[in-house]
């Protein structure tokens, strides 16, 4: 594979694979795996982040959730994240699912965790983040997902996945 682009938090790859007999030209983003976060308060209600998205120049709502460190295992990424970004620290860490985001484009995969027992302490953002944090029930959250106020494919599906656990018979907690 050769790297035709280096960025901070990522690069892309260029390579090409021989698979049934035919040769497949193919870009690869890489970039580190992503711990995702599903902060559970009392009585079915959970923290969700407004963030600002210089990307897509708006705020937006989403689960907490941020990049391994190097070295970082999943649950220590979502223990950082999750204190860094809301400022609580969980007695309980789940791992539910793990998930390729884009499998045409990269490698990555994203560890979703429940975190429950929380404890409120104080936030760390990063410099470059614009975060604010929503005490909202998970009923209102899918809500928000129809009607296109969360809009974050992590988190839609995540809510989704939790959701459909928790109000079937199945308490994931």
């Amino acid at each position: 594979m050769k790297v035709s682009y280096k960025g901070k938090d990522f690069s892309v790859a260029e390579g090409r694979i021989r698979k049934n007999g035919k040769e497949i030209a193919y870009a690869e983003v890489v970039e580190p795996d992503v711990a995702v976060i599903l902060p559970i308060l009392e009585n079915d209600t959970i923290l969700i982040e407004r963030n600002f998205r210089p990307v897509l120049g708006k705020f937006i709502y989403e689960l907490p959730a941020g990049h391994l460190n190097r070295g970082e295992k999943p649950a220590e990424a979502a223990k950082r994240e999750l204190a860094e970004e809301t400022g609580y620290r969980a007695k309980t860490l789940k791992l539910e699912f793990v998930a390729y985001s884009t499998p045409g484009r990269s490698k990555s995969k994203f560890f979703h965790f429940v975190a429950s027992g929380l404890c409120k302490g104080n936030t760390h953002l990063d410099k470059d983040e614009i975060i604010s944090i929503r005490r909202i029930k998970i009923g209102k959250a899918l809500g928000m997902i129809r009607s296109k106020q969360i809009m974050d494919e992590k988190s839609i599906a995540f809510l989704e996945y939790y959701a459909r656990g928790k109000f079937h018979g199945r308490d994931i907690v």
